[in-house]
């Protein structure tokens, strides 16, 4: 193992993780990249950065609140023990509304996110207090975040996604926008979002976003050069027409992904 340069053992490896993208079984990837971490200290560097790229703090019901506790308090105590996998951590999933004020260290080790390049967030359909919004901006403002997915939220302010200044693929699950401008925004006002790839629910949210504009005047997001358009899911409440003013706008959209259910 020791004569192995270097180079090759990453190779090896980064060709292991690349079965966490397994939709159905990822979890045998993962057994594997655990034993190399515990082999020496050349596999578990190179291990490590895999096993830490994804972080879920999103739990079913059925779990139970103790459960998601759990959950919490062990992402708290790894963030606190082993700080350096901050660099590792580039998908980070989490039901806001299982944050309570009073969960002063969970916000903590939050804010301390600097890498995340696929956000995925779940209000629970509640109107986020200051104290979420805090934690929600700094995750906007991550420099490398790039994928983006919100679901059940009501009133996030359209402008906020202004701070996404890297943001490409944007999806949206049941939320309701509101259009205050909020003292977060970055200033000066970055340019548009130029978006890559879009989803949406039901729909309903594509033309607040078509009509949002920024004080300039200019729109808030370009999706001139959107390359794929497309509902999340089947949906009963699917309203094609909102599909239509968007599909004309691409310049040279490749792919358009629509899903429907009879009611």
């Amino acid at each position: 193992m020791l004569d192995i340069p270097y180079d090759v053992l990453e190779i090896i490896i980064d060709a292991l993780a690349s079965g966490l993208d397994d939709v159905y079984e990822p979890w045998r990837c993962l057994v594997d990249l655990k034993a190399c971490a515990l082999t020496n200290h050349a596999l578990a560097t190179l291990s490590r950065k895999h096993i830490f790229s994804t972080i879920h703090l999103v739990v079913p019901d059925a779990y139970g609140v103790e459960y998601n506790t759990l959950l919490h308090s062990q992402f708290i105590g790894l963030i606190s023990d082993s700080p350096d996998i901050l660099g590792f951590i580039r998908k980070f999933s989490f039901r806001a509304d299982a944050i309570g004020v009073d969960d002063v260290a969970l916000i903590e080790a939050i804010l301390k996110l600097n890498k995340v390049r696929s956000l995925d967030v779940i209000f629970g359909y509640i109107r986020p207090p200051p104290y979420l919004q805090q934690v929600i901006n700094h995750l906007l403002q991550i420099p490398t975040l790039t994928h983006l997915l919100l679901r059940q939220i009501i009133g996030f302010s359209a402008p906020s996604l202004l701070n996404c200044l890297s943001l490409s693929h944007l999806t949206l699950d049941d939320v309701i926008f509101s259009h205050e401008w909020s003292e977060d925004i970055l200033l000066p006002l970055p340019k548009p979002i130029v978006l890559r790839q879009f989803f949406s629910n039901a729909g309903r949210e594509i033309l607040p976003l078509i009509r949002a504009r920024r004080p300039d005047g200019h729109h808030l997001i370009d999706f001139r050069a959107l390359r794929c358009i497309g509902s999340l899911q089947s949906s009963p409440h699917l309203h094609f027409e909102a599909f239509e003013p968007l599909i004309r706008v691409p310049r040279q959209l490749e792919e358009f992904y629509l899903q429907c259910t009879s009611k």
